[in-house]
């Protein structure tokens, strides 16, 4: 990842297709702070950290579907709660 330039680069070998990619999260305000905000809790942990997003310790992420409601609802607060099947990962995949 490259922060200074807000780029985060995939190299070829490790996709799952073998083509690297470069994927610019600063073109995204709120998606540009949301990294920084995972990247300065990782060195807060004083840790090293493999993943962008990991737990507030440091730890990775290990049920995703938990974590995503999780993240929806966050999303939603104020509003209606968000169920199970308003929104799923699939619908995401392929939009980035």
């Amino acid at each position: 990842m490259n922060r200074a330039d807000g780029i985060v680069t995939l190299e070829p070998s490790q996709s799952k297709n073998g083509h690297g990619r470069q994927f610019p999260f600063a073109a995204i305000d709120e998606l540009r702070d949301v990294v920084n905000e995972q990247i300065a809790s990782a060195e807060r942990t004083g840790k090293t950290i493999t993943r962008l997003f990991h737990q507030p310790g440091g730890s990775p992420i290990s049920t995703f579907r938990k974590a995503w409601i999780a993240a929806l609802q966050a999303f939603a607060a104020g509003k209606q709660p968000i169920g199970k099947s308003s929104a799923h990962v699939r619908q995401f995949r392929k939009r980035a």
